[in-house]
């Protein structure tokens, strides 16, 4: 993926750990965008796995909204607002 504050096409590897650590805002969810054919993909583990959980339109834009099942319903710490447009692998 581009470097933060750009958009660009590109590929991004994600786990839950980065999901909850690689934001500046930490009661903020991360949020991923990207030109069309950038990939994200995240990683499923034994105690959790990720998906759609809903979509949110901040400014308009609409995003995917991924959640892991590690964390409670109502633990949204860890969620993922990913573009509508990039292509998600759950792996």
């Amino acid at each position: 993926m581009p470097p933060p504050g750009t958009s660009g096409k590109g590929s991004l590897t994600l786990n839950l750990d980065n999901a909850l650590n690689l934001k500046d805002e930490p009661h903020e969810p991360l949020r991923i965008t990207g030109d069309n054919g950038s990939e994200v993909k995240l990683l499923n583990t034994p105690e959790g796995i990720w998906s759609v959980s809903g979509f949110e339109t901040p400014g308009g834009q609409v995003f995917d909204v991924y959640h892991n099942s590690a964390l409670g319903a109502a633990n949204t710490l860890g969620d993922l607002l990913i573009q509508e447009n990039i292509q998600v692998k759950l792996m």
